[in-house]
C-alpha cells in the first residue's frame, strides 16, 4: 500500500502539466463570459463525465486553484477582460454542510450569503459589482438535487460565472426531474483520448498535424516513426484513458505494477458506485450485465445477448440496469442497423447491440492479468481482438465530446458484419479495426459493393493506403477520421 501511494503521488504531479481539450474549451467559455452577458446569454457550466475522467481536476486548472492542494479553495484567477475575480470551490461531497446553502432558496445572493457564512470562505470576497466578479465552481453537484435546480436562478444573477462538475452516476438518478434544461451549457467530458495521451508522451502538436497530413496525402510515415505509434497506440489499449492511470503510465512504464494496481483500484471503485447509486431494484441486474460485457466481447460474434445472464433471461427484465449504466456513462450501447444508409440514426435497431466499456483500462482490469506483453507483442496468442475493437469503440464515442454523433454497427445474418459505422461529414463510413496486418474483409467488399454511397476506413497495423472509398488506416488515425476521409 506504501508503494502504491508513492506511486500515486508521482502519478499526480504528471497530471498537473498534462494538457487536456477541454483545457482549451474552459478558457474560451470563461473569456466569452461579457459576451454573452451582452447578448443577454444566461447559461452555467456543466461539465458531466464518468468518474475519474478529471472534471475537478480541470475545472481547478482554469481557476488557477493550487492541483497539489485541494485544501486552497479560493483564488484569484487572471482572465482576460473580467477585471478582479474571487474563484471559490464548493464541494458538496467532501463538505455535506454547505448543501444547505442550495436548501430553500432561489436567490443567488442568499446563496453567496450562505456559503460565506462556512469558515472555508470567511476571508473570501463574495460582492458583486463591476469592479468585482465571483466565479463559483460547484464540485461534485450530483449530491445535492437542489443545487442542480438552483444553477437556474444562479445563471441570471449579474457579475456571478458558475461551473459546476458532476459524475453521470449522480446526476442520471437524483435530479432529472430538476434539471433546468435551457440554463445549462453541458459537457461531457471523456477518459483522454489518443491525441491527448500523445500530448502527454511528448509528442508535438504541430508533428502530429504534420504527420496526418502525409497521410492525408497518400504518403506513408517513415518505418521507425510509424512502429513507435502503433507501439504508443498498444500502449493506450492497456492504461486506458483515465488521467490517473494515464500519469503513472508515463512514469512509471506501461508494465508498471502500480499501473495495474491502480487500475484494479478503480475498476472495484466502479463496482462500489454501481452498488450505491444504482436504483436498489437494479444493482445486482446492473453488475451482472457489467460483468458480462468481457464475455460478449470474447466470443465471435460480439452482440450482447441477454443469455448470457443466464438461461431464460430477456430485455424486460434488464432494461432498467442497462439504462443505468448508459446514462451513468460506463458503458456504451453500439446499435445495430437495419441497413447501411443515410440517415443512419433512422435506421437503428433497438433490440440489436453491441456493449462496450468505456475504458480500455477497466477491460485491462477485468482481464489482462497485469501481463503488458499480451497487448504489446504481435506475435502474442492473447486474444487481443476485444481490446482493439473496445478501444476503437471509445475513440469513435470520444468524438462526442463537441459533436452528438452516434456509433452503429451493421451486421445481417451470421455471415455478414462490419465493425461500426459513423457518420462523418456527409458520408457513411465503415470502421473496420483489426489486431493484425490481414485486412481482407468480405463483409467490407460485399457492403460497398451493394451500397455505392458508402466509405471504408480499414484500421490495422499496415501502413496506410487508399482505394478509391476504401482508405487503409493504421489504429494511431482513429482520431482523426474526419480530417482523413474525404
Amino acid at each position: 500500500c506504501c508503494i502504491f501511494r508513492g506511486n500515486m503521488q508521482q502519478g499526480e504531479v504528471l497530471m498537473n502539466v498534462m494538457e487536456r481539450k477541454i483545457d482549451t474549451l474552459l478558457a474560451k467559455w470563461l473569456t466569452a463570459t461579457t459576451e454573452r452577458e451582452a447578448s443577454n446569454v444566461h447559461k452555467c457550466l456543466l461539465i458531466q463525465g464518468m468518474r475519474q475522467t478529471g472534471k475537478s481536476f480541470a475545472i481547478r486548472k482554469a481557476l488557477s486553484l493550487p492541483l497539489e492542494d485541494p485544501t486552497v479553495l479560493i483564488s484569484h484567477p487572471l482572465i482576460d477582460g473580467l477585471g478582479n475575480i474571487t474563484a471559490i470551490e464548493v464541494n458538496l461531497s467532501i463538505n455535506e454542510g454547505l448543501k444547505n446553502a442550495f436548501e430553500g432558496s432561489s436567490s443567488p445572493e442568499m446563496i453567496l450569503s450562505k456559503i460565506k457564512q462556512d469558515p472555508l470562505f470567511w476571508k473570501a470576497d463574495l460582492s458583486l459589482s463591476k469592479e468585482h466578479r465571483v466565479i463559483l465552481f460547484v464540485d461534485e453537484i450530483q449530491e445535492s438535487p437542489q443545487a442542480i435546480k438552483a444553477l437556474k436562478f444562479l445563471s441570471f444573477q449579474k457579475y456571478l460565472t458558475v461551473i459546476a462538475s458532476g459524475s453521470l452516476l449522480g446526476i442520471s438518478v437524483n435530479s432529472m426531474d430538476l434539471f433546468p434544461t435551457g440554463y445549462v451549457e453541458i459537457v461531457r467530458l471523456f477518459p483522454m483520448d489518443f491525441e491527448e495521451v500523445l500530448w502527454a508522451k511528448g509528442f508535438e502538436k504541430s508533428d502530429i498535424s504534420s504527420y496526418i497530413n502525409e497521410i492525408e496525402n497518400g504518403k506513408p510515415l517513415l518505418p521507425a516513426l510509424h512502429d513507435k505509434l502503433l507501439l504508443t497506440y498498444r500502449e493506450y489499449i492497456i492504461s486506458g484513458g483515465l488521467p490517473e492511470n494515464v500519469a503513472i503510465y508515463i512514469k512509471e512504464g506501461i508494465d508498471s505494477p502500480a499501473l495495474y494496481l491502480n487500475q484494479r483500484s478503480l475498476l472495484h471503485s466502479f463496482e462500489s458506485d454501481i452498488a450505491k447509486y444504482a436504483p436498489k431494484e437494479e444493482r445486482i441486474k446492473a453488475r451482472q450485465v457489467f460483468d458480462a460485457i468481457p464475455n460478449a466481447l470474447s466470443r465471435t460474434n460480439t452482440r450482447f445477448t441477454y443469455s448470457l445472464l443466464g438461461r431464460g433471461q430477456s430485455s424486460s427484465r434488464y432494461e432498467g440496469a442497462l439504462s443505468w449504466l448508459i446514462n451513468a456513462g460506463l458503458i456504451y450501447k453500439v446499435q445495430n442497423l437495419e441497413e447501411p444508409s443515410m440517415p443512419l440514426k433512422a435506421k437503428a435497431k433497438h433490440n440489436d447491440f453491441k456493449l462496450y466499456l468505456s475504458d480500455t483500462g477497466v477491460l485491462w482490469a477485468m482481464l489482462g492479468n497485469g501481463n503488458a506483453n499480451n497487448i504489446l507483442d504481435p506475435s502474442s496468442t492473447f486474444q487481443k481482438g476485444m481490446f482493439y475493437e473496445n478501444s476503437t469503440a471509445d475513440i469513435l464515442e470520444m468524438s462526442k465530446t463537441f459533436d452528438e454523433r452516434d456509433v452503429y454497427y451493421f451486421g445481417r445474418n451470421s455471415t455478414l458484419e462490419v465493425d461500426f459505422l459513423i457518420e462523418t461529414s456527409d458520408k457513411a463510413l465503415i470502421v473496420e479495426a483489426k489486431s493484425f496486418l490481414n485486412t481482407k474483409s468480405k463483409s467490407v467488399t460485399t457492403l460497398m459493393r451493394e451500397y455505392p454511397d458508402l466509405y471504408a476506413a480499414k484500421i490495422s497495423p499496415k501502413n496506410p493506403g487508399k482505394d478509391g472509398k476504401l482508405y487503409l488506416l493504421p489504429h494511431y488515425c482513429l482520431p482523426f477520421l474526419d480530417r482523413i476521409v474525404k
